[in-house]
């Protein structure tokens, strides 16, 4: 990946002479710190990965290591070659089963335990590098090259469907979609004990500050920052300790399902981050929860345009385990 590719201001790159990486700081930048100044640029790249590849040596002004808070000067070179570093490639013999194709848009059957997108610094492989090995063309189509035209993202450890734009006008269509929350999402989870009655979860969630990653149900004036999330949950078929749900997701919170229901007293079975009971057999040692479909309306024709994702094979396992019968 060029700097031009990833640059913010790409007409402030540095000259074809420079290292591939190499940002040259024009006059109107020059007394902004040095984290400032990489955030404009490499867009798709987080301040935490920023301030960590500055702390490890890896960004350098004008050759020399150098601190996040330097004001960097008209005419200074930096050199950010590892922050522009193309992801880790999936492995070699990797398929992720294709639900839908057509010239707009794709729609993919993620696997459990495969980030959506991986930004840091040597991530490993996710469902973003898996595409752009293969189609190298949808960098260009979201506004962060890296995002390699995902509309949406799932958790690592969620399994489902998954939206992929082929052109920039379908992404954006799609995107309008899902802020306007016009896109059905359901989801199929399993919880923790007998859960009657069909319910909707109305919350503010926010970042836990005792429990870096996680999130949590927040107050007014509890946290910096909150996101509505709104929940419709359907139980299905319950066993002696465990309840199938029929889930729709009317919002998109990182980590809202298994927030919502684990603050009803009925976590998602396998979820060893919210779950603080004792995890379920093998051969399922994730939370059960699957993206298993979604409704848009095409961003080409504008008719509707469902998608559907089997179980895969460890969760239709684990179900069976837990005595729900086969459907």
């Amino acid at each position: 990946m060029s700097p031009t590719t990833a640059n913010a201001n790409p007409g402030r790159a540095s000259p074809a002479t420079d290292p591939p990486g190499a940002l040259c700081v024009d006059a109107a930048e020059g007394t902004l710190r040095l984290d400032i100044f990489l955030r404009r640029h490499l867009v798709a790249v987080s301040r935490r990965e920023i301030q960590l590849a500055v702390a490890r040596g890896l960004v350098r002004v004008n050759g020399r290591r150098s601190t996040k808070g330097r004001r960097v000067r008209p005419g200074d070179r930096i050199e950010a070659s590892a922050l522009l570093a193309p992801p880790a490639a999936p492995p070699g013999d990797l398929e992720i089963p294709l639900l839908h194709e057509d010239t707009l848009l794709l729609a993919l059957a993620k696997p459990a335990g495969m980030p959506s997108t991986a930004r840091r610094i040597g991530g490993r492989p996710s469902v973003a590098s898996y595409l752009l090995h293969r189609m190298p063309e949808l960098a260009t189509v979201a506004p962060s090259p890296l995002d390699a035209g995902l509309v949406h993202r799932l958790d690592t450890e969620t399994s489902g469907v998954l939206l992929v734009a082929r052109t920039p006008e379908a992404w954006a269509a799609l995107r309008e979609q899902f802020r306007l929350r016009t896109v059905a999402k359901e989801y199929v989870a399993v919880v923790r004990g007998r859960l009657r009655g069909a319910r909707t979860l109305t919350d503010h969630l926010g970042h836990d500050p005792r429990r870096p990653g996680s999130m949590r149900i927040v107050g007014h004036g509890t946290a910096r920052r909150r996101w509505h999330a709104v929940s419709t949950i359907v139980p299905v078929a319950s066993t002696r300790n465990a309840t199938r749900l029929r889930i729709r997701l009317v919002t998109g919170v990182t980590h809202q399902l298994r927030v919502q229901l684990a603050a009803i007293g009925h976590p998602i079975l396998g979820d060893g981050r919210y779950d603080g009971a004792a995890p379920i057999p093998a051969p399922c040692s994730r939370p059960l929860l699957h993206a298993s479909r979604l409704r848009v309306r095409h961003p080409g024709s504008g008719a509707a345009l469902e998608i559907d994702a089997p179980l895969p094979p460890d969760f239709a396992a684990a179900l069976e385990r837990l005595g729900f019968a086969r459907r």
